[in-house]
């Protein structure tokens, strides 16, 4: 069983810390570890990772311009797993879209060939491809506590150096 008390953090800085931070010098960690943490909470934290670096870069977005981000609309592999977009609908206190097929970006490659050559029209493009959506339900102070936590991880990683 999984300690939900385990604030056990992964910096996933393998070849350097990438967006909003640009470190190359940085190397991944893990952080926060107790007695109580074990397999399941090192791959909690690694699934986490994930999220936490898209709440930096919509924190970005939201600080530096005039754009209002009400949603997000995501794809890829990673949205095949419930609890992180849930985790990440929670932490942007945003509605996370998914799609039915995970990898939209081949998807939107044969559209553009198939619009090209006659085939579709650019109609297709505007299509409802969404499957799932997830809203926030974690409360507030409580995400808010975790994603300190992760910026103490990311400065003490940071601070460690190599």
């Amino acid at each position: 069983m999984m300690n939900p008390n385990d604030r056990c953090y992964f910096v996933p800085a393998l070849s350097g810390l990438g967006a909003p931070y640009f470190n190359g010098n940085v190397r991944g960690s893990i952080l926060g570890i107790s007695r109580l943490t074990g397999k399941k909470e090192i791959v909690r934290a690694a699934l986490d990772s994930i999220a936490y670096q898209v709440n930096d870069i919509i924190t970005l977005i939201r600080k530096s311009s005039d754009v209002e981000v009400t949603q997000l609309c995501v794809d890829g592999g990673a949205t095949s797993n419930k609890y992180l977009m849930q985790f990440q609908a929670d932490l942007l206190r945003l509605p996370l879209k998914v799609p039915a097929v995970a990898e939209l970006s081949g998807m939107g490659a044969a559209f553009m060939a198939a619009i090209a050559q006659g085939i579709y029209s650019e109609n297709i493009l505007s299509e409802d491809r969404f499957e799932d959506s997830y809203i926030p339900k974690a409360d507030k102070n409580e995400t808010e506590a975790k994603v300190e936590g992760w910026h103490k991880a990311i400065n003490s990683t940071i601070g460690y150096g190599i």
